[in-house]
């Protein structure tokens, strides 16, 4: 399963994906904003939103 999680924080559409390595968790997520890829890679969705939250402050 291949299914990205999208959230709104703040006005802005925030997508975690995750990237699978052949195991049946995946291996990291990958995070953007509004369509912008983050310049790093994440161990979960939660990470990726918790950045994107830590950012805007």
């Amino acid at each position: 399963m291949n299914t990205s999680v999208r959230k709104e924080i703040k006005g802005q559409r925030v997508t975690a994906r995750p990237v699978f390595k052949g195991g049946v968790r995946p291996a990291y997520w990958l995070g953007a904003v509004n369509d912008h890829t983050l310049p790093r890679v994440f161990p979960s969705a939660l990470d990726v939103f918790r950045f994107v939250e830590q950012q805007q402050h």
